[in-house]
């Protein structure tokens, strides 16, 4: 069973995203896209849906989460009988859609600490078990078109059609596992330094939340504000500027609900909602991408008149709307409308991204806090995901 919702955490890097247990296990995790077939799944099953666990031997160690400031870096630190160690996780951002790249550092802080580590790769929501193959550096897993390199410095041992490793760390020494997606017919790509993908990640999420216009004059709201637009960043797809309602699929929106809609694509309504947020905010560089994804990808649909919803776009282009039953991921949601109301609704749209892409930011002394933009850009996305309840990725309603 996967852990309550609130004891996840996030990270991405606008291609894709992953969410991380307080014990130290990625329970979900789509490569190489957010709306792509999860290849750990547990969030919704067992561990025999997918996911990669990484944590002391000692299952009373305390744990607890925390970013790193202005961030999306995730650190998970355990403190045990024999010494504290801290897991770092990050994604460092690329160039390259089809190349994604999940970073976990282990650093012990004090004494030393017996760690365990669990690998269990399913494709397809668990439904596909990869060919793994022993490397120099690790191991590599394929299943038809996807592939993974585990670049791991440990000794790995197959079990169970899991791998594991068991490995001492001491005070000072940090050992970097490195997960890296890419198509099976390439080449893959490594991460040669860690720690220096760490310094550069770390260095571009500092730069994008120094931007943030939040008025000063509530500094105690700034950090929670901060924390909730970093986390509707994530939710972008770099690409083509789309935004996706949440990063999750087939969560219900109340226990035994029948509503366990897919959330990993972009409706127009959704995303100006985070848009007015981002350029109330200074972060007008996200409207104009969205402004020009939408009009390019939606532009063909509108001339062909078609009385139906729009098949999926290629890998390229925005994110489709589809069903939520992960039995029937791949069926598209019916959207019967006139083609005369889509492009009068489309037109609509646009113009308001227009005229939000376009405002002026006035100074923080005259411009009013906007509660009502971060109640329904946080609370709704939050209600799709999960996060509501999380102590990392709340977005707070403002008095």
């Amino acid at each position: 069973m996967s852990r309550p919702l609130e004891d996840y955490g996030v990270i991405g890097n606008m291609l894709s995203a992953a969410m991380i247990g307080i014990d130290g296990s990625i329970d979900w995790l789509c490569l190489p896209r957010f709306d792509s077939p999860a290849c750990f799944a547990a969030l919704l099953g067992t561990r025999n849906n997918g996911r990669w666990l990484l944590a002391p031997k000692d299952r009373a160690a305390r744990a607890s989460h925390r970013y790193l400031p202005g961030t999306a870096v995730l650190e998970t630190r355990f403190e045990t009988a024999t010494g504290a160690v801290t897991i770092t996780d990050f994604m460092p951002l690329s160039n390259n859609e089809t190349k994604v790249d999940v970073v976990r550092l282990v650093h012990c802080e004090r004494g030393e600490v017996a760690m365990a580590m669990e690998l269990v790769l399913r494709f397809n929501y668990g439904q596909v078990i990869p060919w793994v193959t022993r490397r120099d550096y690790g191991l590599s897993a394929v299943a038809g078109p996807d592939a993974v390199e585990l670049h791991a410095p440990v000794a790995l041992e197959g079990r169970e059609m899991a791998t594991h490793a068991d490995f001492v760390i001491r005070q000072g020494e940090s050992v970097p596992f490195t997960l890296s997606y890419h198509p099976s017919h390439k080449e893959p790509r490594f991460v040669h330094d860690s720690r220096d993908s760490l310094a550069r990640t770390v260095e571009w999420w500092n730069a994008w939340s120094v931007r943030c216009k939040f008025p000063r004059y509530r500094p105690h709201w700034h950090d929670a504000v901060l924390r909730s637009l970093i986390t509707l960043k994530l939710l972008t797809y770099e690409p083509t500027g789309g935004i996706v309602a949440a990063h999750t699929a087939s969560l219900p929106e109340a226990i035994g609900g029948p509503r366990n809609w897919d959330y990993r694509y972009c409706w127009l309504r959704d995303s100006a909602l985070t848009l007015y947020a981002l350029v109330n905010s200074g972060y007008r560089s996200e409207a104009e991408a969205w402004r020009r994804g939408i009009r390019n990808n939606f532009a063909s649909c509108m001339a062909s008149k078609a009385n139906v919803g729009c098949p999926r776009p290629t890998s390229r282009g925005l994110p489709a709307t589809r069903a939520a039953n992960p039995s029937a991921s791949a069926t598209l949601l019916p959207t019967r409308f006139s083609s005369t109301f889509s492009a009068r609704f489309l037109t609509r749209s646009m113009r308001r991204a227009r005229s939000a892409s376009a405002r002026l930011i006035r100074p923080a002394s005259s411009r009013p806090c906007c509660s009502s933009t971060w109640r329904a850009s946080g609370n709704r996305r939050a209600a799709a995901s999960g996060k509501s309840a999380g102590r990392l990725a709340t977005s707070p309603t403002l008095a």
